[in-house]
């Protein structure tokens, strides 16, 4: 704690907090990354870098952050200052998911959890520990002494972040960031001038993992509600799952103009009904 509490304000501090975390669970791999308004994440620490994390970054930040558990139902949800499980976070049948899919799989982990600490309305930092395989799971002891480690980091952190809201506001965007940003723009847009509102929420959560009884659950709908208008969505968008979905979205991605209000959807289904015909 002391090594770690010395480095505050220099670029040894990740590398202390993760040692002192390790110190009291074991993991197999952590990274810490930063979070300003609704921009892709920023990884400011990798405790083993290399060419196969910097892949599965791009992935995250070209396909997969926009329905990351963590980003929806903490980052951009507004959570409080915590130690969040992926079990906390995660829409049933997580494993189905194209998130898990393309990119959680891809990392080989058993288990995962985020330390997270909200600077301000704008900026967060979020420090993710990982188990890989053949790892076991964190044991419910273990994760509760990880939730009593929370405080903690949060205080390290937020301290160490001072001024960094203005170092990210004035930095330069990475081109895998514009792409990025762009990708979150057109998540927001999708379906906008095809969907109806309501199937345009639960296409996001269909998008996000979630099941017609999850997806339900978040709007407050009947589960048979909500199975109407997901088959009316696969209806109009000529799709049958939400693999098709998913992979509907990032094909339409193509076809997204930041500079315009246009739903890239729209474009994308026109475009393939004229080839069809």
């Amino acid at each position: 704690m002391a090594d770690a509490v010395k480095a505050i304000g220099s670029a040894y501090l990740w590398s202390r907090l993760t040692e002192l975390l390790a110190g009291e669970v074991a993991f197999d791999q952590a990274a810490v990354f930063r979070y300003v308004e609704h921009l892709p994440p920023e990884r400011v620490y990798d405790a083993q870098p290399g060419p196969e994390r910097d892949r599965l970054h791009l992935t995250l930040l070209r396909a997969a952050y926009p329905i990351s558990p963590y980003i929806n139902k903490v980052i951009w949800a507004g959570g409080a200052d915590d130690f969040y499980h992926i079990n906390d976070v995660a829409p049933d049948e997580f494993t189905e998911t194209e998130y898990y899919r393309v990119y959680y799989s891809e990392k080989h982990v058993e288990d995962d959890g985020l330390f997270f600490t909200r600077i301000d309305q704008s900026l967060s930092i979020g420090l993710v520990i990982e188990r890989q395989l053949p790892s076991t799971p964190f044991s419910k002891v273990e994760l509760a002494k990880l939730h009593k480690l929370a405080p903690l980091v949060s205080a390290l952190t937020r301290q160490h972040s001072q001024g960094l809201k203005t170092v990210s506001k004035v930095a330069k965007i990475s081109s895998a960031n514009r792409i990025s940003e762009q990708m979150t723009g057109a998540f927001m847009r999708f379906g906008s001038k095809v969907l109806t509102e309501r199937e345009r929420e639960i296409a996001g959560l269909i998008l996000r993992g979630h099941s017609s009884k999850a997806a339900a659950r978040e709007l407050n709908i009947a589960p048979e509600t909500e199975r109407v208008h997901r088959k009316r969505i696969y209806s109009k968008l000529g799709i049958s799952s939400h693999a098709d979905l998913f992979w509907m979205f990032i094909e339409s991605f193509s076809y997204f103009d930041p500079d315009s209000t246009e739903d890239p959807l729209q474009e994308y289904l026109r475009l393939r009904r004229a080839r069809a015909s």
